[in-house]
């Protein structure tokens, strides 16, 4: 059975496209002065009020409602997901200097891995005393072990035993 066109058109990216609007792209001027503005301040990305700055700023950043300023939002939502050492980086390819905001996030990032780092050495070392007092508990219980295998070989050959008589 043949597809109708409707249902060709249905499957397809132009369709898609049509129903959808894309995006309007920023120009690199524009992200820098966002990027700027940002910086300008002394909070974090998460912390900064991204809705008073584009009221204040609406000829720069486009009307409220305009394609302009809903691009500028979905920037500044992928400039929030960055890591602050990615954010570093993108700043640099645009030759702004960085913030008080981003330092303190960068610091505080580096406090986290280095507590990371010393808490996964603390767990490392743990185990490693962990085994060498466990080796002196396995050694005094070789004996042990040797009856409870004996008992277990008892156990398999009684098992045996039982499927071979069914």
């Amino acid at each position: 059975m043949a597809r109708s066109k409707a249902s060709k058109r249905r499957g397809s990216w132009q369709y898609y496209d049509k129903a959808h609007k894309t995006t309007m792209k920023l120009d690199l001027c524009l992200v820098k002065n966002l990027v700027q503005d940002i910086e300008g301040t002394d909070h974090t990305r998460k912390s900064f009020n991204l809705p008073k700055l584009v009221a204040e700023k609406a000829h720069t950043y486009g009307a409220e409602g305009s394609e302009k300023r809903r691009a500028v939002q979905k920037k500044f939502d992928q400039l929030k997901r960055k890591s602050p050492q990615e954010y570093r980086r993108f700043l640099d390819r645009l030759e702004v200097t960085p913030g008080e905001g981003l330092q303190r996030e960068i610091r505080n990032n580096n406090n986290t891995v280095i507590e990371i780092r010393n808490n996964n050495n603390t767990e490392i070392h743990n185990n490693s005393s962990s085994t060498d007092s466990g080796s002196t508990d396995s050694e005094q219980s070789d004996g042990d072990l040797e009856e409870e295998s004996d008992s277990d070989s008892d156990t398999k050959q009684s098992t045996s035993t039982k499927v071979s008589k069914d």
